[in-house]
């Protein structure tokens, strides 16, 4: 289970930082150098810190239903729950970028190459979390490829 929640997070810079008009694959975080610990621990807290903009809105919806206004307070917490979901999506994707701009990292553009290469690698694998890092660690591409 750890295995699999550093692998989410790590898949977090690519996923979770990317514009709107954007696919998750076609952008990523880096950081030149930075160790694979390291880059884990930084996707870690970024999804972290990024967590509680959702929280909030669920602790609403739980308090309205064990509340006497069960009914008017559920309507209330669900109205224009589409644009509430886009709301708290661009929240929490602000947070999580200003978290990895504080440690550090660089937003990059991914190559029609990289792209392919990734699409080859299967979601929340090893292989695609180690690719990714080999990407966000290099110098070279954060130069090249910076946003």
């Amino acid at each position: 289970m750890t295995k699999l929640w550093i692998g989410l997070c790590a898949l977090g810079l690519a996923a979770c930082a990317t514009a709107a008009t954007e696919s998750a694959d076609s952008t990523s975080w880096g950081k030149a150098g930075v160790s694979l610990s390291q880059y884990l621990v930084d996707a870690a807290h970024c999804a972290a810190v990024s967590a509680p903009v959702r929280a909030e809105r669920e602790a609403l919806v739980h308090a309205a239903q064990r509340s006497d206004q069960h009914e008017q307070m559920l309507e209330q917490a669900n109205r224009n729950t589409e644009a509430q979901a886009r709301a708290d999506m661009l929240a929490r994707q602000h947070a999580h970028d200003q978290c990895l701009l504080e440690r550090g990292y660089t937003h990059f553009r991914l190559t029609s190459e990289q792209r392919a290469q990734l699409a080859t690698l299967p979601q929340d694998s090893e292989a695609r979390r180690d690719y990714l890092h080999h990407l966000a660690s290099d110098p070279a591409v954060l130069a090249a490829q910076a946003i």
